[in-house]
């Protein structure tokens, strides 16, 4: 058929690529993970009225944000709290 339709004069359509960038499907997925960290530390803080420091939430979410931070999303994150360091990222985020 293809050949067919090269003689034809007609072009062969190439099927467009699927594949994603591996690297925006990883940023991707570390957002999320940062996204459902914030939820679940949420309604902890919401059934338990106080979320201590040592919470295994908190440190979830820490890790997912340092995660965020070491593949390159510092941009976003240093344009909205100007800075690059974890521990001060949560000190703005709890003021």
């Amino acid at each position: 058929m293809a050949a067919q339709n090269k003689a034809e004069g007609g072009s062969e359509e190439m099927p467009a690529a699927t594949a994603t960038d591996p690297s925006a499907d990883q940023k991707e997925r570390l957002i999320a993970a940062v996204k459902k960290e914030v939820k679940q530390l949420m309604e902890e803080a919401v059934t338990r009225k106080f979320v201590h420091e040592e919470s295994g939430g908190v440190t979830a979410l820490c890790g997912a944000v340092e995660a965020c931070l070491g593949q390159g999303l510092r941009r976003r994150a240093l344009g909205l709290f100007k800075t690059s360091s974890t521990t001060a990222l949560l000190h703005k985020i709890a003021k």
